[in-house]
Parts: structure tokens; C-alpha cells; sequence
């Protein structure tokens, strides 16, 4: 059988001879976890049956064939394990992708060209997942570099365009809520022309129907925003003080292995990506809410 490209710091076969690498094994299941609790959290939502319902669908299952490759490829260091590890995390990041890049949000934020650019490079790294498996006849290392880049490169698109989204949001969703209800006036202003005794009574309903309105959506979006902005923060700071620790394993792993920091990583990691998945829930409702049909 084909060996794995990558053999992590952990010493092999120390706690039983059944597992390679058992703490490293273990802790895959945080990344089961993680996923399971993060469907059961959003179970009274509606983002797994919405618009997006498919990608959150996606993500859920990438994210528990993750935790069952990582299980399976640190027990075992085989490539065939490995590649049920690293392939879903592909997947995964090019759903992210993909679901931010059609947000109405994003649609109204990036230009066309940009975009276009983004839905090409989905089309190539669908493409790169088929084909990342095959590098290993050119050596461990080509394997190595093909994935990572791949997934870097997704990575830094998707944190690119979270980012500016963030830095415009309050614009464009104000902009967006006032003139959903402009509209709703100017459809007013047609009937209180057939209706001219009525016009006073009928301005004043209008404008406090369209103060409330306002008001109800513009309070939604503050707390949705909040919430954002709470999964942001800690998805940032476990994202950081995770890669920091897998980068000093790498680094200095004789003298830190009794540590198992990349189990540790695995631990940390899963929790940034249930925060990743509810700060991209957040983004999903923002934008339901802003570009959504009004009901009258």
C-alpha cells in the first residue's frame, strides 16, 4: 500500500500498536464534533432549507469526511486515508467560496470582472481535486505543494472577500433597506392618487408603516451584525493561535513533541470552523434580509 507524503511530529505507535499516531488520530473526532454541533445549533434556523441550503448541506458532510479521513490517516499514515482527509478540506474551502461569492452582498460589493475570476477559479479547483491525487506519482513532495497551494489559494480569496464585505456591509444594507421601502412609497403614491380626500390619512399611515418597517429590519441587521462580529473575533484569534502552533510543530519538533500540538490543532481548528460556519450563516440572513421581497 501507498505510504502518506506527510508523516507528523507525534511518534508512531507508542500509545498501541493498532494506531500510527494516536493522539492525532483521536482528535479527529473534534472535527466530527464540530460539525454535528453546528447542525444541531442551527437546527431552528432555516439555512440548511434556504437559498444556500445546499452549500451548508455540502459543507456538513465535507466536514464530517474530514474528521473520519483525519481519524483514518493519522491510524493508519496510508495515502489513500490521506487523501479523505485533504480532498474534503478542498471541497469544503471551495464551498466557501462559492457561497460567498453568490451572496447578494457580494454581487453588489464586487465587479462583475472579479467575480468572474472567482467562478473560474471554482471551476479549476474542481477540477485540481481530481487531479491533486495523481501528483503522487511525481513524488511526495509535488503532492504536498499542489495541495497546499490549492488550498491556500481558496483560503486567501475567501478571507479577501470576508473581509472587504465586512468593511462595506453598514453601507450597502442601509442603502439597500431605504430604498426597499422607497419603492413601497412610490406603489403608495399610485394609490393615493385615485384616493385624493383620503391623501393625509393615507401619508400618515405610509410613513409610520415605513418607520416601523425600517426600524424592525434596520434592528435585525444590528443583530446580526453583532453576532458577526462575535464569531469573527474568535474565529480569527483560534484560526491564529491554531496555525501558530502547527507552524512551531514543524518547525521545532524535537524539542516540543511531548506537547502533541498538532493534535491540539485539530482541536482548535474545528472549533474556528464552527465559528467560520455561523459567521457565514450571519452573512446568509444580512443578506436575505436586505435583498428579500418585502411583505406588505
Amino acid at each position: 500500500m501507498c505510504q502518506s507524503t506527510v508523516d507528523w511530529c507525534e511518534a508512531n505507535y507508542t500509545v498501541t500498536k493498532y494506531v500510527a499516531e494516536f493522539w492525532n488520530s483521536c482528535t479527529g473526532l473534534a472535527i466530527v464534533a464540530s460539525a454535528i454541533y453546528w447542525r444541531y445549533s442551527s437546527f431552528t434556523s432555516n439555512v440548511f432549507s434556504g437559498a444556500f441550503g445546499h452549500c451548508f448541506k455540502h459543507i456538513f458532510w465535507y466536514l464530517l469526511l474530514v474528521g473520519v479521513g483525519t481519524m483514518l490517516f493519522h491510524g493508519t499514515l496510508l495515502y489513500k486515508y490521506q487523501l479523505l482527509d485533504e480532498l474534503p478540506m478542498l471541497l469544503i474551502a471551495i464551498e466557501y467560496v462559492k457561497l460567498t461569492c453568490t451572496l447578494s452582498t457580494s454581487i453588489e460589493l464586487f465587479s462583475f470582472k472579479f467575480l468572474f475570476r472567482v467562478v473560474t477559479l471554482i471551476r479549476v479547483g474542481n477540477y485540481l481535486v481530481c487531479i491533486i491525487p495523481f501528483t503522487y506519482i511525481l513524488g511526495p513532495y509535488a503532492h504536498i505543494l499542489s495541495f497546499h497551494v490549492t488550498l491556500k489559494l481558496f483560503e486567501g480569496t475567501l478571507l479577501f472577500m470576508l473581509w472587504n464585505l465586512s468593511r462595506s456591509l453598514n453601507a450597502i444594507i442601509y442603502k439597500n433597506i431605504y430604498k426597499k421601502y422607497d419603492t413601497m412609497d412610490s406603489i403608495m403614491n399610485r394609490v393615493s392618487l385615485t384616493t385624493c380626500g383620503e391623501l393625509p390619512f393615507i401619508e400618515r399611515s405610509r410613513n409610520s408603516q415605513r418607520l416601523k418597517l425600517v426600524q424592525k429590519e434596520l434592528h435585525e441587521y444590528i443583530e446580526y451584525k453583532k453576532a458577526l462580529r462575535m464569531y469573527t473575533k474568535k474565529g480569527i484569534c483560534l484560526y491564529a493561535f491554531s496555525i501558530s502552533l502547527w507552524v512551531i510543530e514543524n518547525l521545532f519538533c524535537d524539542w516540543v513533541r511531548p506537547l502533541q500540538l498538532h493534535a491540539w490543532w485539530h482541536i482548535l481548528s474545528s472549533m474556528g470552523i464552527y465559528n467560520l460556519n455561523k459567521l457565514l450563516e450571519q452573512h446568509v440572513r444580512i443578506s436575505e434580509l436586505c435583498y428579500c421581497k418585502k411583505q406588505n
